[in-house]
């Protein structure tokens, strides 16, 4: 399913004072951004508090709240706290900054409900996207719902003003997930790469985990399996990232009873081999040839001592290489 982003504010002004409640929420992302959820959750807490008397950062607060709410798949109340919010608003006019994170959030709350056009919907409702800004959340949160409507090429070219390096904004390691994304099923395998290395490298500086996690949670793990087997970035930062996507190790200790172990990529496509999927769609998910996956396959018969893909699935769950 997809989810709500994790992408930086960047306010076109300052909110007002109280600054407690602006150094709440800020630390609050700040947390998010680094998966620690329970934490950004209590500081939230701390900012809604303090604003108490303060429409405008309570109202930031509010927004900061809906978009965690869908990023872990809360879209009812989500939507519920959206609805209450617009009731509040009386005869309230919201500065820029807020109306474009009111867009921002309704868009994402429809992509963490699977409505992706819908989110287009939202989107195309608020400011058009200003060539002469960079405008990065409402890029990615548009580039997510093009992927999500199959359209890659679309999603890519939306990137495009954030890849340019003379422009500062905080949505760094969502801008390359999102192009490795694109490229992938673009078939720019080595684009792909180069993508993913750059996010890792931006999101070690700065500690950032929780964008791995808030998007594509079938592709993207592959992207970050074959970083691992290139061994681009950080070994212990990936580690800890796959760990966070909850993927399991890569070659089972049960794997040892084999005379020659699999290799991991062959650890890759003996996962799809229990679906109902084609050779030729298993290519297209791991973006190799499919003459490549049946050389895999083919060798996976081999170690196992088969002649079938029943029978390797079988000896898979007699291994342990594959759940139950």
């Amino acid at each position: 399913m997809p989810v709500a982003s994790t992408c930086s504010p960047t306010w076109d002004s300052p909110p007002p004072p109280p600054a407690g409640a602006t150094a709440y929420l800020a630390l609050a992302i700040v947390h998010l951004q680094w998966n620690d959820v329970d934490e950004a959750q209590m500081l939230l807490a701390e900012a809604r508090a303090a604003s108490a008397l303060e429409i405008t950062p309570r109202w930031a607060t509010e927004l900061a709240q809906i978009r965690l709410n869908a990023s872990l798949g809360l879209v009812a109340a989500a939507r519920e706290d959206l609805g209450l919010l617009r009731d509040g608003l009386d005869d309230w006019d919201p500065p820029p900054f807020l109306a474009r994170w009111w867009t921002i959030t309704e868009a994402e709350v429809e992509l963490a409900a699977g409505d992706p056009a819908a989110a287009l919907v939202r989107l195309d409702s608020g400011p058009a996207l200003d060539p002469s800004s960079s405008q990065a959340p409402e890029r990615i949160c548009r580039s997510r719902a093009l992927l999500a409507l199959g359209d890659p090429q679309a999603a890519d070219e939306v990137l495009a003003a954030l890849r340019d390096g003379r422009r500062q904004h905080g949505c760094l390691v969502e801008m390359w997930l999102l192009t490795a994304l694109a490229a992938g099923r673009l078939r720019e395998d080595g684009r792909a790469t180069d993508a993913v290395r750059r996010a890792l490298h931006a999101a070690e500086t700065e500690g950032v985990r929780r964008p791995f996690v808030t998007l594509d949670e079938e592709r993207l793990p592959r992207l970050l399996l074959r970083a691992k087997e290139m061994q681009l970035g950080s070994g212990q930062f990936l580690d800890s990232v796959l760990e966070d996507l909850g993927t399991v190790a890569r070659r089972p200790p049960s794997s040892s009873s084999l005379p020659v172990p699999l290799t991991d990529r062959e650890l890759s496509v003996l996962l799809f081999l229990p679906t109902m999927m084609t050779f030729g769609e298993i290519a297209d998910e791991l973006y190799v040839s499919i003459n490549t996956v049946k050389s895999h396959v083919r060798s996976i018969y081999a170690k196992f001592d088969v002649t079938s893909r029943r029978r390797a699935v079988q000896r898979a769950h007699e291994l342990g290489l594959l759940s139950t």
